[in-house]
C-alpha cells in the first residue's frame, strides 16, 4: 500500500508541472510540450513530515503553500517558485497553531480570487458548540491585508458551514445552512 498523489499545475513558461507525493518525498516533475518527461525535482527544503499541500499557479510562477508540524506547533508556509521549479527566495510563514497531543494538525485550508490576487488562508476550530473561523488576506507577493477571528454557535446535528470564499475585491464569504431533518 504506497502512498501517491499528484496534482497537475498546468503550463508554466514552455513546460508543463506535475506534483507528486510518494509518501513523504514531495517531488515537481517537468514535462516538455510532447509531455515526455525533462526532469523530476525533488523538493528538499521542506521538512520531510509536511502535508497539505496547496498550489496557487501563475503563467511565470506559483506558490507553494504548505503545513507541518513540529513538537504541538503546525506551521503554515508558503513559498514562490520559478517556471524552472526553483525557489525565489526562502519560504514565509504565514500562521502558526499549538495544537493537543490527539488534535488533528491538518488545520489550514487555502483558497483564492478568482484572478489570483487575492490568497485566503484560513482555520476552523469547534469546541464547546462553538465555531471559530479565523482568516488571513494576502495580495499576490504575500502581503497581508487583513486578519479575522469569529465565533459562532454550532450545533453539530443540525449546522454545516461550507468553504470560505474569497472574491477579487477581497470580500470572505461562506455559508451556513440547517440541515433538514423528517419528522418521526
Amino acid at each position: 500500500n504506497t502512498d501517491i498523489s499528484f496534482e497537475i499545475l498546468g503550463k508554466l513558461d514552455s513546460n508543463y508541472v506535475v506534483y507528486k507525493n510518494i509518501r513523504w518525498k514531495h517531488v515537481l516533475g517537468i514535462y516538455n510540450n510532447n509531455m515526455r518527461l525533462v526532469e523530476n525535482q525533488r523538493i528538499k527544503f521542506i521538512p520531510d513530515k509536511t502535508f497539505n499541500i496547496d498550489f496557487i499557479v501563475y503563467p511565470r510562477y506559483f506558490y507553494m503553500i504548505y503545513q507541518y508540524q513540529k513538537n504541538s506547533i503546525v506551521h503554515c508556509m508558503a513559498v514562490k517558485m520559478n517556471e524552472q521549479c526553483e525557489k525565489v527566495g526562502e519560504p514565509v510563514q504565514l500562521d502558526t497553531t499549538k495544537i493537543g497531543v490527539l488534535a488533528d494538525n491538518k488545520i489550514y485550508t487555502t483558497t483564492f480570487s478568482e484572478d489570483r490576487q487575492k490568497i485566503l488562508v484560513y482555520k476552523m476550530h469547534l469546541k464547546n458548540d462553538k465555531l471559530t473561523i479565523a482568516t488571513k488576506l494576502f495580495d499576490n507577493n504575500l502581503k497581508i491585508l487583513d486578519q479575522t477571528r469569529n465565533t459562532y454557535d454550532f450545533d453539530d446535528r443540525r449546522d454545516v458551514f461550507s468553504e470560505l470564499f474569497v472574491t477579487n475585491d477581497g470580500e470572505v464569504f461562506f455559508a451556513k445552512a440547517a440541515k433538514f431533518r423528517p419528522r418521526e
